[in-house]
């Protein structure tokens, strides 16, 4: 019984197992692609900001070197009418030449516009307001200088103010070469990207200032950032850095790259929904997730079926040693000797009694004729029976016959012999049941009957049975 448990648990050990491992090895595989595909997104976020950043810089840099030409010809030519015309007529053109740019103006030292880069009539105004104005009149840095978004006073629009300082020839503040880059070039630019439908891209001046963002909304448009996350890294990462974060403008979960611009101080960020990320993934995981289900539920079925049947193979096996326990019992305890022989006429079993009638060992008697076992004055009548027991065709009834048996010694007795048909494993077999009928004969002979040693043609109902399988239907039994 122990065997039989012990074998079932371990088939449940390894049922259980394997499904742990199917599940393991999914989950596994789950976790790592996942790996694979937010690192593959990181790789693209990154190239995609290093992207926008060299659009950016290309875009200014143009910008930059327009205005670096205009304040060199104000510097060298200077402001006479014959010169602000052929530089009216220069704005004209390289604002046709620039995309980007939706304005170009010139600003004297009072902010008083001089010249911009519309035909027709001058409608002039003042700027001296503006924060680039004020930076240059108060520094004497030559470079380019770029603000926050403003309101354009011309056009009404949202552009990104680039400027330069021009000088007197004493080094006294002359004024200001203004290019005005229109927010929408960014933005046309920016809705171009694959970012998907959750994506987000921006570009941020270093001091915190919002310049463009997509998703656009005007509210966006020069607003701080000093308190986003996305800053927060920027400082804390430097020129360049990945990192994940929920978006504080939308509440979504982003992953961003960002990187600064070479030669202007804003940088770019370029952000992926992270669940547009995963969804592939997702559908992949859910689909081998559906499938190691499905083949775990199996495996349990099939397992659970296997150890029921263990079991009730177990437990028919137990049955029937207990039957056959019993079965051997009885034998045992029968007082006449019960023998079986098989088809060649070989002894397979003999009862205690047979053992302690025939005076023989079981290791001696099993396996033996039963011809050894009758008398040689008997084998006729032996013979006669056997032929007389397959002409009835091994009736399972049985037949009955007086005969003699021989011990191991040589001493013979008279026995009547009740012969019966069965069917055990697999092959037809036949038990004789042996009495000693000496007293019975010798009262006979007194009362002055006569034995009977041949067949008697009758069926005996007595308890006992001799089982062999003939060679042959029809014919003696070897």
């Amino acid at each position: 019984m122990a065997q039989r448990f012990s074998l079932t648990f371990r088939m449940t050990l390894f049922i259980s197992i394997m499904c742990t491992l199917l599940v393991g090895t999914d989950i596994w595989r789950s976790v790592a692609s996942r790996k694979v595909q937010l690192a593959e997104m990181t790789t693209a976020t990154a190239n995609l900001a290093r992207a926008m950043a060299q659009h950016a810089d290309d875009t200014f840099k143009e910008v930059d070197t327009v205005l670096g030409g205009i304040v060199e010809r104000v510097e060298h030519d200077g402001v006479s009418p014959t010169a602000l015309e052929r530089l009216h007529q220069r704005f004209i053109s390289r604002l046709g030449e620039l995309e980007q740019v939706s304005g170009l103006f010139l600003f004297n030292s009072d902010g008083d516009l001089v010249i911009n880069a519309l035909p027709g009539p001058l409608n002039s105004h003042n700027n001296a307001d503006r924060e680039y104005f004020a930076y240059h009149r108060d520094h004497t840095d030559r470079g380019a200088h770029l603000s926050p978004p403003v309101l354009s006073r011309t056009s009404g629009k949202w552009v990104i103010p680039v400027s330069r300082r021009i000088d007197a020839e004493d080094g006294s503040f002359a004024g200001v070469a203004l290019a005005a880059i229109d927010v929408d070039f960014f933005l046309q630019f920016y809705n171009h990207l694959d970012i998907g439908h959750e994506g987000a891209v921006v570009l941020a001046f270093n001091n915190g200032v919002m310049a463009v963002r997509r998703p656009y909304e005007e509210r966006f448009v020069g607003a701080g950032m000093l308190n986003t996350m996305l800053f927060r890294e920027h400082v804390a990462q430097g020129t360049s850095g990945t990192f994940s974060t929920q978006s504080s403008q939308d509440g979504v979960l982003r992953l961003n790259s960002f990187r600064s611009l070479h030669n202007y101080p804003l940088f770019v960020a370029a952000a992926l929904s992270q669940d547009e990320i995963l969804a592939t993934w997702w559908t992949d995981t859910l689909w081998h997730a559906g499938g190691i289900g499905l083949l775990v539920c199996v495996l349990a079925i099939f397992g659970w079926r296997l150890i029921r049947q263990v079991n009730l193979q177990g437990k028919t096996e137990k049955e029937l040693a207990a039957s056959l326990e019993t079965t051997r019992a009885i034998l045992d305890t029968a007082v006449n000797p019960i023998i079986t022989v098989d088809s060649e006429g070989r002894v397979r079993s003999v009862n205690r009694a047979g053992q302690r009638e025939f005076g023989y060992e079981p290791q001696d008697i099993i396996g033996l004729s039963v011809r050894d076992l009758v008398p040689d004055s008997h084998l006729q009548a032996y013979q006669e029976y056997s032929v007389q027991f397959a002409e009835n065709g091994f009736t399972d009834a049985g037949s009955g016959v007086e005969l003699a048996g021989m011990r191991k010694d040589g001493s013979v007795f008279a026995a009547h012999v009740s012969t019966g048909a069965m069917r055990g494993a697999g092959e037809r077999r036949f038990v004789c049941v042996i009495t000693d009928i000496s007293e019975q004969k010798k009262q006979r002979q007194r009362s002055g009957g006569h034995p009977r040693s041949h067949v008697v043609g009758r069926r005996h109902r007595r308890a006992g049975h001799l089982v062999m399988e003939p060679e042959r239907r029809h014919g003696a039994v070897e």
